[in-house]
Protein backbone atom coordinates (compact mmCIF):
# COMPACT_ATOMS: atom_id res chain seq x y z
CA UNK A 1 0.00 0.00 0.00
CA UNK A 2 1.36 3.58 -1.00
CA UNK A 3 0.30 6.79 0.27
CA UNK A 4 1.77 8.84 -2.68
CA UNK A 5 0.99 11.76 -0.61
CA UNK A 6 3.43 11.29 2.24
CA UNK A 7 5.39 8.78 0.50
CA UNK A 8 5.19 6.40 3.28
CA UNK A 9 4.90 2.37 2.02
CA UNK A 10 2.98 -0.01 4.36
CA UNK A 11 4.84 -3.66 2.69
CA UNK A 12 2.19 -6.28 3.79
CA UNK A 13 3.16 -9.30 1.56
CA UNK A 14 5.95 -9.85 3.99
CA UNK A 15 4.13 -9.54 7.31
CA UNK A 16 5.86 -11.28 10.10
CA UNK A 17 3.35 -12.54 12.53
CA UNK A 18 5.63 -13.23 14.88
CA UNK A 19 6.64 -10.17 16.03
CA UNK A 20 3.11 -8.90 16.82
CA UNK A 21 2.58 -7.98 20.51
CA UNK A 22 -1.06 -7.64 22.04
CA UNK A 23 -1.09 -4.58 23.81
CA UNK A 24 -4.54 -6.19 25.23
CA UNK A 25 -3.51 -9.48 26.65
CA UNK A 26 -3.41 -8.86 30.03
CA UNK A 27 -6.94 -8.18 29.75
CA UNK A 28 -7.95 -10.88 27.48
CA UNK A 29 -9.63 -14.20 28.73
CA UNK A 30 -9.23 -17.58 26.97
CA UNK A 31 -12.05 -18.81 25.51
CA UNK A 32 -11.09 -21.85 23.64
CA UNK A 33 -13.22 -24.38 25.42
CA UNK A 34 -16.33 -22.87 24.11
CA UNK A 35 -17.79 -24.29 20.82
CA UNK A 36 -18.48 -21.68 18.03
CA UNK A 37 -20.20 -21.18 15.38
CA UNK A 38 -20.53 -19.01 12.35
CA UNK A 39 -23.27 -18.12 10.35
CA UNK A 40 -22.34 -16.84 6.78
CA UNK A 41 -22.92 -17.95 4.00
CA UNK A 42 -20.68 -20.91 2.36
CA UNK A 43 -18.75 -18.01 -0.41
CA UNK A 44 -18.08 -15.44 2.06
CA UNK A 45 -15.91 -13.15 1.96
CA UNK A 46 -14.61 -12.95 5.36
CA UNK A 47 -15.51 -14.98 8.47
CA UNK A 48 -15.15 -12.55 11.32
CA UNK A 49 -17.60 -13.06 13.83
CA UNK A 50 -19.16 -15.79 15.69
CA UNK A 51 -21.19 -16.91 18.19
CA UNK A 52 -20.81 -19.31 21.22
CA UNK A 53 -23.79 -20.51 23.65
CA UNK A 54 -22.62 -21.58 26.81
CA UNK A 55 -23.88 -22.28 30.49
CA UNK A 56 -22.01 -21.14 33.01
CA UNK A 57 -22.89 -21.54 36.53
CA UNK A 58 -26.22 -22.13 35.64
CA UNK A 59 -27.06 -19.63 33.90
CA UNK A 60 -27.14 -19.52 29.84
CA UNK A 61 -24.97 -17.16 28.13
CA UNK A 62 -24.49 -16.01 24.36
CA UNK A 63 -21.07 -15.28 23.50
CA UNK A 64 -20.76 -12.93 20.26
CA UNK A 65 -17.20 -12.92 18.92
CA UNK A 66 -15.76 -10.44 16.34
CA UNK A 67 -11.95 -10.76 14.98
CA UNK A 68 -9.68 -8.42 16.27
CA UNK A 69 -7.07 -7.53 13.27
CA UNK A 70 -6.19 -4.14 15.29
CA UNK A 71 -3.36 -5.91 17.24
CA UNK A 72 -1.40 -6.24 13.65
CA UNK A 73 -1.41 -2.44 13.13
CA UNK A 74 -0.08 0.38 15.40
CA UNK A 75 -2.45 3.12 15.30
CA UNK A 76 -1.48 6.48 14.14
CA UNK A 77 0.61 4.85 11.38
CA UNK A 78 -0.42 4.93 7.79
CA UNK A 79 -2.29 1.96 8.15
CA UNK A 80 -5.19 3.41 10.41
CA UNK A 81 -5.70 6.18 7.76
CA UNK A 82 -6.24 3.51 5.27
CA UNK A 83 -9.01 2.74 7.18
CA UNK A 84 -10.27 6.07 8.66
CA UNK A 85 -11.11 6.06 4.53
CA UNK A 86 -12.47 2.75 4.27
CA UNK A 87 -14.42 2.28 7.33
CA UNK A 88 -16.81 -0.95 5.93
CA UNK A 89 -16.54 -3.52 4.03
CA UNK A 90 -18.96 -2.70 0.91
CA UNK A 91 -20.57 -5.18 -0.72
CA UNK A 92 -22.00 -4.75 -4.07
CA UNK A 93 -23.65 -7.22 -6.76
CA UNK A 94 -20.95 -7.31 -8.16
CA UNK A 95 -17.86 -7.23 -6.30
CA UNK A 96 -16.46 -6.96 -2.61
CA UNK A 97 -14.50 -4.13 -1.40
CA UNK A 98 -12.92 -5.33 2.02
CA UNK A 99 -12.33 -3.20 4.56
CA UNK A 100 -8.73 -4.11 5.27
CA UNK A 101 -6.01 -5.34 2.55
CA UNK A 102 -6.47 -9.01 2.42
CA UNK A 103 -3.86 -10.15 4.59
CA UNK A 104 -4.83 -8.66 7.32
CA UNK A 105 -8.59 -10.72 6.72
CA UNK A 106 -6.41 -13.41 6.04
CA UNK A 107 -4.55 -13.03 9.84
CA UNK A 108 -8.08 -12.40 11.67
CA UNK A 109 -9.98 -15.01 9.69
CA UNK A 110 -12.47 -17.03 12.54
CA UNK A 111 -11.95 -19.85 10.13
CA UNK A 112 -11.27 -23.08 12.24
CA UNK A 113 -7.65 -23.93 9.99
CA UNK A 114 -6.55 -20.54 12.10
CA UNK A 115 -4.53 -20.81 14.98
CA UNK A 116 -5.87 -19.27 18.48
CA UNK A 117 -7.16 -15.66 17.45
CA UNK A 118 -7.47 -12.37 19.39
CA UNK A 119 -11.63 -11.36 19.41
CA UNK A 120 -13.38 -8.75 21.04
CA UNK A 121 -16.31 -10.72 22.51
CA UNK A 122 -19.19 -9.41 24.53
CA UNK A 123 -21.31 -11.73 26.66
CA UNK A 124 -25.30 -11.59 27.20
CA UNK A 125 -27.16 -13.26 29.41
Amino acid sequence: INDNNNNNTLKIDTFDEEKISDLDESIRFDLTNYSAIAIDSTDAFEIDDALSFVNINNQNWILIHISDPTIYFDFGNYMTSVIRDQPATCYLPDTTIPMLPSIFCKLSSLLPTRKILQTLTVAVR
